[in-house]
């Protein structure tokens, strides 16, 4: 795989967590102002909001372990190649 194609689809996976990052956070904090706005208004709605800052960053944590995750798989699968190479040098068949 060339250098630029590897790059491309990094570029891609950050992108779309970005995205759900950005998506998950608007998404959060919207939801707990209209809670917030509801109980100020007298209603109930079954729960305490929380903050939305504090909701937005409870959000974001999904998206960003899936890049961490997606990164770490590739660490693994490359020590594993590198591991399978030195064994094959070292021990032929």
């Amino acid at each position: 795989m060339h250098r630029r194609d590897k790059y491309f689809y990094v570029a891609v996976a950050v992108a779309v967590v970005a995205i759900s990052i950005l998506g998950n956070a608007y998404h959060a904090f919207h939801s707990a102002t209209v809670a917030q706005q509801a109980v100020a208004a007298g209603q109930s709605i079954g729960y305490t909001p929380l903050d939305p800052a504090v909701a937005a960053m409870i959000a974001v944590i999904p998206p960003v372990l899936v890049l961490a995750f997606t990164h770490g798989l590739g660490i693994l699968i490359k020590a594993t190649g590198i591991a399978y190479s030195v064994d094959e040098t070292v021990l032929p068949r």
